[in-house]
This record gives C-alpha cells, sequence and structure tokens, in this order.
C-alpha cells in the first residue's frame, strides 16, 4: 500500500480490491498446504468492508472446479456429485467477477462485467446472444479495434449477432471509433468521453509541369474540404480557369447514353450511374493532359500519402484524438510533409 499510494489516498474501493488480491494470494499456499496435510488447521480468508459486511475471499479454480478443488492426496474416490463439465465461475462477495448474464428478456440490464484472467465457461453467445435477440442495428463504440485481434474479437461479436437473425434477413452494424470529450464539464473530463466516427480528408495537389506536390487535410466537412483544395490549389499556382477545363468525350457519354436506363439511386444501372458521374464532373477528365505532364492520374499515390501523413500518426495503437487536438496535429503533419516545417516556427517564434 505504501508503494501504490504513498499520498495514502487510496479509495475504500482501491484498498478492498488490493485487500481481496493479496488474501487470494495467502489463500493460495494455504490451499495447497492442506492438500498435502490435511491436519493444518483450516483458516477462513475473509474479511469486513467499509461497510461493515464480511466478504468471503475464493480463487478462480475454487468456483470452477468445486467438486475437485478440496480433494487432497489422500482420497481415493471421486465425490458422486463430480462432473467434468467446466463450470462458469460464480460470483463472490470478494471479487468484481460476474456471469454471463441471465437470458430472460425481462432480465436484460446495463451491466459492466470483469473476468479472471484464464477464466473459462464465456463466450460472446453467452454475454451477449439475449441482448442481440430481434435486434436489427446494431451499434458498437470503441476507439481500439485497430489491430488484428481486436478486428477477430469484433468479427465473434458479430457472428454472435448473425446466428440470432432469421435466416436471408439482413442487418446493419455501425462501428464508432472516434471520441469526443465535454471541455465544459466540471471534474474528471475522461469521464465525458464520446465515441462516435468521423472522417478526415487530405486533398493533394501538383504545381502546373511539376511533380512538386502539396497537401492538406481537415476532419471538417465537404465545404471545409473544398476549400481546403481551393487554396492548396491556388498555392501550387493554379487558377479557376485551368481547374475548369472541360476534356473531349463526347463518344464516350454517347456510347454510355445507349444504355443507361434513366433511372436515379439504388434503381440506376451501371452506364447510367457512370454518365452522371461523368456528367457532374465536367473538366475533371483531362487525363492525357496529365500524362503529357507526367502527373499521375490515379489515387494510388494520395492513398499513400493518406497513410504516411494521416494514418501514421493519427492511427496509431492505443490512441484516441479530441477533434481540435486531431486537427492541430494534421496542420503539423502537413507542414512537414510540405517542407514548411522550419519557416512555420520562424514565423511563429
Amino acid at each position: 500500500m505504501k508503494i501504490l499510494f504513498p499520498d495514502g489516498g487510496a479509495s475504500d474501493q482501491e484498498i478492498e480490491e488490493i485487500l481481496a488480491f493479496s488474501t487470494e494470494g495467502r489463500k493460495r499456499v494455504k490451499d495447497q498446504l492442506m492438500r498435502i496435510d490435511s491436519t493444518y488447521a483450516e483458516v477462513d480468508f475473509s474479511y469486513d468492508n467499509s461497510e461493515g459486511k464480511t466478504k468471503s475471499v475464493t480463487t478462480l479454480e475454487e468456483r470452477e472446479y468445486p467438486n475437485y478443488y478440496f480433494k487432497t492426496v489422500e482420497t481415493t474416490e471421486i465425490p458422486e456429485t463430480a462432473t467434468e463439465t467446466v463450470q462458469t465461475a460464480a460470483p463472490t462477495s470478494s471479487t468484481p467477477v460476474s456471469t454471463a448474464p441471465a437470458s430472460s428478456a425481462s432480465e436484460l440490464q446495463e451491466q459492466h462485467l470483469t473476468f479472471d484472467e484464464n477464466q473459462r465457461g464465456i463466450s460472446y453467445d453467452s454475454l451477449f446472444a439475449p441482448y442481440l435477440k430481434d435486434a436489427r442495428e446494431l451499434t458498437v463504440t470503441d476507439p481500439y479495434i485497430r489491430l488484428f485481434y481486436q478486428t477477430r474479437n469484433f468479427m465473434e461479436l458479430l457472428e454472435t449477432f448473425a446466428r440470432q437473425l432469421p435466416t436471408g434477413e439482413e442487418a446493419k452494424v455501425h462501428l464508432v471509433t472516434v471520441v469526443l470529450i465535454d471541455e465544459t464539464a466540471e471534474g474528471d473530463k475522461r469521464k465525458t468521453r464520446k465515441i462516435e466516427w468521423q472522417e478526415v480528408k487530405l486533398c493533394q495537389v501538383y504545381k502546373p509541369g511539376s511533380t512538386d506536390k502539396r497537401h492538406q487535410a481537415t476532419m471538417g466537412g465537404p465545404d471545409e474540404a473544398g476549400d481546403q483544395w481551393l487554396s492548396c490549389a491556388i498555392a501550387q499556382g493554379f487558377n479557376q480557369q485551368d481547374r475548369m477545363k472541360s476534356g473531349d468525350i463526347d463518344a464516350v457519354m454517347a456510347e454510355l447514353d445507349q444504355h443507361r436506363n434513366g433511372k436515379k439511386g439504388k434503381a440506376a444501372n451501371k452506364p447510367e450511374e457512370c454518365h452522371r458521374y461523368i456528367r457532374n464532373r465536367p473538366g475533371q477528365f483531362e487525363y492525357a493532359a496529365a500524362k503529357a505532364a507526367t502527373l499521375t492520374i490515379g489515387s494510388g499515390e494520395i492513398e499513400s500519402s493518406d497513410s504516411s501523413i494521416v494514418q501514421k500518426r493519427l492511427k496509431i495503437p492505443g490512441a484516441w484524438w479530441k477533434p481540435s487536438n486531431a486537427g492541430s496535429m494534421l496542420c503539423l503533419r502537413t507542414l512537414r510533409s510540405n517542407g514548411e516545417w522550419d519557416q512555420y516556427w520562424e514565423r511563429t517564434g
């Protein structure tokens, strides 16, 4: 306690957790000795909490294998009630470990469950299946689903969700991974964390006749992203006339026109979607001119820049960002990418 809380500021809950852990360690030693020599006197491993309630301390193995745990070396017969079936550890008064929620819809409630290390008998089906019954839309808020094992756990949850659906029926799943904090809240602001999904928009513009490129990034909406793209293009020497040049695509449009069905939304066929995409983007298909200027015409380079500029810093394992901090970091990342790092600090210094 002196090492963990040298100032003596431990809460009742923290004291109880440490007390239960240390008592369990002592109990394990005593239980092993009693298996070897049953003449050892029995010891009551329990304590009284701050509310005056007595709580008994048990081990995970004791709760999962009650028919075998107290056998000694002198025992020659297995009790008639013994079973080889692994039992889910039952909750005790000394541990926060909880069993899976009951399947009865009337008993379902919000819970915070904690499990012992190596505890068996726990599965996504036993934990979440009762809550997912009859659900057709699932929203998961978790900023830490990034690594392989985290994605695998998420997929196992989706398998549980899928098993609750009638054959052939579809459902919606929404994964939210960005954290917001209420800056006006009093006390520990971390307790106000809200998680939602947001998108980073990165633009890339080449200087005319050159392979020099410039980036800007934002977590704002399409209008802000468009403004950034415009300012980025202007900084690279583009003007309005250069950006709005139209390409010679009449033959392509005429060919698509013979196959499109003229419908909108999901009812539109592929030729209709392609025709509308080109029709709504005049001047954005000067591929011949771009290639003549040795510029790339695919999206691979901007995708690579997104990985090296945005994701390499903002999506490191275990990190979560407030939008304001993420926006500031994006500015720093694009400054370094544009080779303007030193100039910026000289101006601001």
